[in-house]
């Protein structure tokens, strides 16, 4: 994911291993990663997001009055 908000840390961790190489921790392969959110209470999860996004009217129309495209599913998921 490369967004506004995974960018900066991201490139921060890059420079830093790019000026001092070996001084940044091991942070494990694509497995380690998959154990771990494997590992993740679901339950727990959902709660949080739920807790979050409680007060919220509905889902974003950031797009409103948009033409669908047979490239792109328009799904809505309900709880």
């Amino acid at each position: 994911v490369a967004d506004g908000w995974s960018v900066p840390p991201m490139l921060r961790t890059l420079l830093a291993e790019y000026h001092a190489p070996g001084t940044g921790y091991a942070r494990g392969g694509f497995a380690d990663h998959v154990r771990r959110l494997a590992a993740r209470d679901d339950g727990t999860s959902d709660r949080v997001w739920a807790a979050q996004l409680d007060s919220l009217p509905g889902p974003s129309l950031i797009a409103e009055g948009h033409t669908p495209s047979e490239h792109f599913a328009d799904t809505a998921v309900t709880a």
